[in-house]
């Protein structure tokens, strides 16, 4: 009896070790990730699915599997949620399923199931397989940060007038055909996250992708730019049209149209050429323009004849008989209240800055919501 578990477990030690060496020759092909799953599927005659860290899926084997991923997300989502290296046990439609998250970080997760159940060999080689991929997807991550860097650094050259087109390709970041638009994505996501997302869902049309100043900074063609905006959770900003000669003015556009989207209900997507037609009020914060307006207008605010009376008289450009036929009442009148106004304020209606900034300060007031 002894003598026959020996030679079983010397039989799981023979197979496991060559189950090991064939999924070492797998990852060390140029596709090493879809390989290593292709050979764990025939290894153990089982399918095999690699998630991603977000629970996506990766790679397949058989290709008809991909189907039982739906069954298996709120199993996935409960492992995502456990944190570090944590590993599940479950039953799917009759057929026993293994599941694992890939380094302490879970930068993805491997899922086995077959009809039979796994046994202890077919364990280990799926913990073999489990340490495989997590080694190639650290390495997949570092190449990728590495990209992610020196793209970042050739958009600084680019800001600067440097040429740098002929050696993009080396970093799978083609230029889009001038012109192009620029556009800043940012809040909501880490940016890191946000281009690693952009850079797996992008559309084939050229597009230069890049982290820079705790955004995303994105250069597209008409078409590109349309797919960019409709990235949710993000407030973007779209510069006119320019070439790669006016790349860095292209940035401080978007990124002060990046400044105004969803601010005071503004949309998330702003162009550039809207802020023009938006009025100055959509360059300024919220916070600041209230505070602003409510300290220039405090000493008469309480007055709403007053507050009325300037809005008017600001509003016919200081002329004094169209204002107080406006207002029903006599151009004297109107004087004393300006001259009323003047004197509580402490500043002068005749100079065109002050009567600019009431006029600001009232239109701050008179916003919606406010």
């Amino acid at each position: 009896m002894s003598r026959a578990i020996a030679a079983e477990e010397y039989a799981g030690l023979r197979r496991t070790s060559r189950a090991q060496h064939e999924l070492a020759r797998a990852a060390g092909t140029a596709h090493g990730l879809a390989a290593v799953v292709r050979k764990l599927s025939s290894l153990l005659d089982a399918w095999v699915l690699l998630l991603d860290a977000a629970g996506g899926l990766m790679h397949v084997a058989p290709a008809s599997a991909a189907s039982r991923l739906p069954a298996l997300a709120a199993d996935v989502d409960r492992l995502r949620a456990k944190k570090g290296l944590a590993a599940a046990g479950v039953s799917v439609a009759g057929q026993e399923v293994s599941m694992q998250a890939l380094g302490g970080r879970a930068r993805g997760f491997l899922v086995v199931g077959r009809d039979e159940p796994l046994g202890t060999t077919d364990h280990h080689v799926i913990n073999s397989a489990a340490s495989l991929l997590t080694l190639a997807l650290e390495q997949v991550e570092a190449l990728g940060s590495a990209r992610r860097r020196l793209r970042s650094g050739f958009l600084r050259l680019m800001l600067r007038g440097e040429p740098v087109r002929d050696v993009l390709g080396d970093l799978h970041a083609e230029l889009p055909p001038e012109p192009v638009r620029v556009l800043v994505l940012r809040g909501g996501r880490d940016p890191d996250e946000l281009l690693q997302w952009l850079e797996t869902e992008k559309p084939s049309s050229p597009m230069f992708l890049a982290e820079h100043d705790g955004a995303v900074v994105a250069l597209a063609a008409e078409s590109g730019a349309d797919w960019l905006t409709g990235v949710p959770g993000v407030r973007i900003g779209v510069s006119d049209p320019c070439g790669e000669a006016g790349l860095a003015d292209g940035l401080r556009q978007a990124w002060q149209a990046a400044d105004a989207a969803g601010r005071g209900g503004a949309a998330a997507v702003v162009r550039f050429g809207e802020l023009a037609g938006g009025g100055l009020l959509r360059l300024v914060p919220d916070g600041d323009a209230r505070a602003f307006a409510e300290a220039l207008l405090q000493p008469v605010r309480s007055n709403e004849v007053l507050v009325e009376s300037l809005r008017e008289w600001l509003a016919q450009h200081g002329q004094w008989d169209p204002a107080a036929g406006r207002l029903g009442v006599h151009r004297h009148t109107l004087r004393n209240r300006m001259r009323k106004v003047e004197d509580l304020l402490g500043r002068s209606l005749d100079q065109p800055g002050v009567r600019a900034e009431l006029w600001l300060a009232l239109q701050v007031l008179d916003r919606p919501g406010r």
